[in-house]
């Protein structure tokens, strides 16, 4: 294939009931100029054999390699890949059959490094559950720039997957920026922001294209290495120095560990069995109520304003509004599977 634009790089470990779905919906893509990197990241299961017909493709490659996890298998799609434009899809996941030609006429129209679309939000069992996501507010032909878009991001006005979006693969190389091996939960909010700083023209398509699908037993359904999310913020404030813009970005980043690391806290109160028989959860409470003082309140979202004021005033008022939140939140969920079921 010659003057590939678009490479879709899907890695594959244990997901046998899913990947067929997976890779049928990007063979069947409306645009035909890609290729398709299938990572096995040393799969234990029979997923490779579920997709076998797709393998004839001439546009599909399949890169065998031992386990070493989500990020080392998309740094290696990412290596060898030929697009111009880079597309990340979950192997359990799937992506709407016009994904790729609305983002790549898109990209070529308004000469654009990164082109983002809105989320489905799938739940396999129960479809009562779907909805849209939205990745941030920016207008159909509007050109973002990073700056802009970093500090909405920052503040928590979009969303921060790789996945969603197509990148200029020139980002990754010209940069050298990989995605961490060391990192295995929310992995991503460690590079986006990364390729985002370094990318110049920023378009979106407000259409729900790529479907995250939820199910119980999925990396992102099981008990989560919360220090993991602290990790990423440091490695964000790292690069951040690096390239001298720390500075420009420094009262956004600290509202950013509010709505990407602290926010696992709400799930959870102080005195719950959760939080004290886990000392993760206990050094990032110790962490969130010595950060509570520096915290700027006007750039905090409304939906956790109220929250964070309280905190402020009164850490135990803080987590006794918190206890209500949770608990009628539990009464309203409980009330719908009544209704519902």
């Amino acid at each position: 294939m010659n003057n590939i634009e678009v490479s879709v790089i899907i890695p594959v470990y244990n997901v046998e009931m899913y990947i067929y779905r997976c890779i049928k919906q990007i063979i069947n893509q409306s645009y035909k100029n890609i290729e398709i990197i299938i990572i096995n990241d040393g799969t234990k299961d029979n997923s490779i054999d579920e997709i076998k017909e797709f393998l004839l493709d001439s546009r599909v490659t399949l890169i065998n390699k031992k386990n070493e996890g989500l990020s080392a298998a998309r740094n290696e799609g990412i290596k060898i890949a030929k697009g111009e434009y880079i597309l990340h899809v979950d192997s359990d996941d799937f992506i709407d059959k016009f994904m790729i030609e609305k983002m790549i006429n898109k990209a070529k129209k308004y000469k654009l490094d990164v082109v983002i679309c809105d989320v489905n939000f799938y739940y396999e069992k129960n479809s009562k559950e779907n909805m849209v996501l939205k990745d941030g507010e920016i207008k159909e032909n509007e050109i973002i720039y990073n700056k802009k878009y970093l500090k909405k991001f920052f503040l928590g006005e979009g969303l921060p997957s790789i996945w969603n979006k197509m990148w200029r693969r020139d980002l990754y190389i010209e940069n050298e920026i990989w995605h961490p091996t060391n990192i295995s939960y929310g992995e991503d909010g460690a590079t986006m922001p990364k390729l985002i700083l370094k990318s110049k023209r920023i378009g979106k398509i407000n259409e729900p294209l790529y479907y995250y699908c939820q199910r119980k037993n999925s990396m992102m359904n099981t008990n989560i290495n919360i220090m993991s999310y602290l990790k990423v913020y440091i490695k964000i404030i790292t690069f951040l120095k690096k390239n001298k813009k720390l500075e420009i970005y420094k009262k956004y980043i600290g509202i950013y560990k509010y709505t990407y690391v602290y926010i696992h806290l709400l799930r959870h109160t102080y005195w719950s069995s959760s939080v004290q028989e886990n000392i993760q959860f206990k050094i990032l409470y110790k962490l969130f109520y010595k950060d509570l003082k520096k915290i700027e309140l006007n750039l905090i979202e409304d939906k956790y304003m109220i929250l964070i004021y309280f905190y402020k005033k009164n850490i135990y008022l803080g987590e006794s509004l918190k206890f209500l939140y949770l608990f009628f939140k539990k009464i309203k969920r409980r009330n719908y599977w009544r209704k519902n079921y």
